[in-house]
């Protein structure tokens, strides 16, 4: 495939002879800060063990469905999913954070689009 782009992302999907492409993109986001126990980090030994910082993450997808042979938009969703966790600062894993985000935004995605599906099947029965 050449490019990332939706006309090379069609031309590739006509190559192999599909006759729709369906696109997934998301973005993630964290936020880092410290809670109302965080002051006790002046004591370097605290940030091992004083859950006092907090980290939130959050993931937006956006999906697309194309009509390859005439470029026709057949369905568009977006979700979001966010998650939090309280930890010592040494410890907190924000892959994680986003790991998690991820997932429930991938999961209200996939119940949205496949409620649509759906009702594009009734409609065209």
């Amino acid at each position: 495939m050449e490019g990332t782009d939706r006309k090379a992302i069609r031309l590739a999907a006509a190559r192999t002879g599909a006759h729709a492409v369906f696109v997934v993109s998301g973005a993630a986001d964290i936020d880092r800060y410290n809670n109302a126990l965080g002051p006790a980090y002046i004591l370097l030994v605290t940030a091992f063990f004083v859950p006092g910082t907090v980290v939130d993450g959050l993931f937006m997808v956006h999906a697309a469905m194309w009509d390859v042979g005439n470029q026709f938009l057949y369905l568009g969703a977006e979700a979001e999913g966010a998650a939090s966790k309280t930890a010592p600062a040494f410890f907190i894993a924000e892959k994680q954070v986003v790991k998690d985000a991820k997932r429930a935004a991938l999961d209200s995605l996939a119940t949205d689009v496949s409620g649509r599906l759906d009702r594009m099947k009734e409609a065209g029965q």
